[in-house]
């Protein structure tokens, strides 16, 4: 680590702490969207400056990019804040709110486990038992089968829903067994689909609804222990299951003993020397416009045949370390719209994620948590990538229409109950 390293750390390293004071000041409470965003990129930027892998040199206009975005978000949030807190104003749960919640609970973890359950006996059936367990690898290429696929990734807003269910209060927050089970099996199912980061979407969405729900509940050792929890899941899916990426560990001592840290730390903080490599023309122009922050509008129009189909990962460059294709929220608007869309881009991630924590908060109706939840798990990978697609889009139409609109609506509850 040089001198030049050691103050860009201490300069993020402070951003990062202060965000905290800062969302108890303007939010109320410690973890909110704005200490989320601040805090996770600024961190990440500082343990890249910690030179504990080897990767390229990150220029000032990297530097310049990720504190200009911080800025404009933070501006964001203010002014969402300025709008005021939501009409709606949160009371005791009324029994009809409490009859939707279970509705939507069991519901989508019945079509979670449907999905994956169709997915295991067609797997099994080509493979065998025995044949899938030798070639476990072959979960992140089949898995996730067209449409069926889709059931399964609903099994993400599982636990969340459960987390959202215990925190009502009333009947629906105590435990039962078959609630257990069936967030067991959604979990199960997340697992077999052979992509880390739908178990990581789905707890940090549950941490995300406990702490709009109960914030005077949710401490900061909940939050590093899941992190740990999720650091060791990382590092053991990736030895298992995600065997095909390269191994480039060549460390002795200490370094050598702790090698199953390092991918997790390049995911942390490899978007940065990856973004470094964008800017200066590494990475192939985008084939087309708005290629990631319109893509849900591309992959519709793709599914009707009226766009071709373009591939759907970034593309690969050289950060030293490895390969990489992923180069951070800030990053991935940049690569569409340059140094303005940016800009915008995170001012409005800041005004509509603080918009929905606070709708979250206050509103009487339990759908804000969940709509918090799977913006906010969005916000909190900012360093890594940009998570406002398609996925994303699905999992908040499917809880505005069931949530919202079905169940709020009275096809399911009388709406002579409506809160």
């Amino acid at each position: 680590m040089t001198v030049v390293d050691f103050l860009w750390l201490l300069l993020f390293g402070s951003i990062a702490v202060a965000s905290l004071p800062m969302s108890q000041r303007y939010l109320g409470h410690w973890f909110t969207p704005l200490s989320i965003y601040v805090g996770a990129n600024a961190l990440s930027m500082a343990c890249y400056h910690l030179r504990r892998i080897p990767m390229i040199e990150v220029s000032a206009s990297v530097h310049l990019l990720l504190l200009g975005s911080l800025v404009m978000f933070v501006v964001g949030t203010a002014t969402a804040v300025r709008r005021g807190v939501p009409a709606a104003v949160a009371g005791p749960i009324a029994r009809s709110d409490l009859a939707r919640m279970g509705v939507f609970f069991y519901w989508t973890a019945g079509l979670a486990v449907a999905g994956s359950s169709i997915a295991t006996a067609i797997m099994v059936g080509d493979y065998g038992i025995g044949g899938l367990i030798d070639n476990i690898w072959a979960l992140q290429d089949e898995f996730q089968m067209q449409y069926i696929g889709y059931l399964n990734l609903l099994g993400i807003l599982v636990l969340p829903a459960y987390v959202l269910r215990r925190t009502l209060g009333g009947t629906s927050g105590r435990t039962r067994t078959l609630d257990l089970v069936l967030v067991a099996a959604a979990l199960f199912g997340l697992l077999l689909a052979g992509i880390k980061s739908y178990m990581v979407r789905s707890v940090l969405a549950a941490f995300l609804v406990w702490s709009v729900r109960r914030p005077a509940g949710f401490k900061v050792w909940h939050l590093t222990v899941g992190g740990l929890v999720l650091v060791a899941y990382f590092a053991i899916y990736t030895h298992v299951i995600d065997i095909f990426v390269p191994d480039t560990d060549q460390y002795t001592g200490i370094s050598g003993a702790l090698s199953f840290l390092h991918r997790p730390f390049l995911y942390f903080v490899g978007a940065w020397p990856a973004l470094e490599q964008m800017m200066h023309g590494a990475v192939e122009s985008m084939p087309r416009i708005g290629y990631v922050t319109l893509q849900p509008a591309w992959k519709i129009l793709e599914a009707f045949g009226l766009a071709g189909t373009l591939d759907k990962y970034m593309p690969f460059v050289n950060i030293g370390y490895e390969s990489f294709n992923v180069y951070s929220f800030a990053g991935e608007v940049y690569y569409d719209w340059g140094w303005v869309g940016a800009m915008l881009g995170s001012f409005l991630l800041g005004y509509v994620s603080v918009r929905c924590y606070l709708r979250a908060k206050f509103a009487a109706y339990w759908g804000h948590a969940l709509v918090y939840g799977i913006v906010g798990y969005g916000v909190f990978l900012t360093p890594f990538s940009y998570l406002f697609k398609f996925n994303m889009m699905f999992h908040l139409l499917y809880v505005y229409l069931l949530g919202f609109f079905l169940l709020r609506g009275g096809v399911f509850i009388d709406r002579r109950h409506r809160a």
